[in-house]
């Protein structure tokens, strides 16, 4: 019920404010695609840096903006489908991997 007020009451009184007190509207930024090869070159930047022992923090740090890059999820689901079709499973990664989903 305030939040409702508060609403109304910024738009009731926003049209006579001067400009600097206007609220902002928050442009989308458009991603921009990454090669492959970049993508694989983030990826293991990140599984070196989970191996060293960083913690969330860090991880988000490194990612950036590319944490909610909807190209960057696809191309880790593929990444992901190609590794199961490997005859021999990497351990290495493997373990890398367990370490990065269980990150505090």
């Amino acid at each position: 019920m305030v939040k409702q007020f508060w609403r109304w009451l910024i738009r009731l009184i926003q049209p006579i404010l001067p400009p600097f007190l206007k609220q902002k509207r928050h442009r989308r930024v458009k991603r921009q695609r990454l090669s492959d090869a970049d993508y694989q070159q983030l990826f293991g930047q990140l599984l070196t840096g989970v191996s060293q022992g960083w913690n969330s923090e860090e991880v988000f740090q490194h990612l950036g903006h590319r944490m909610n890059d909807r190209y960057f999820k696809a191309w880790l689901r593929e990444y992901g489908k190609q590794l199961r079709k490997l005859p021999e499973a990497d351990h290495q990664l493997a373990s890398q991997l367990v370490r990065l989903s269980c990150w505090d």
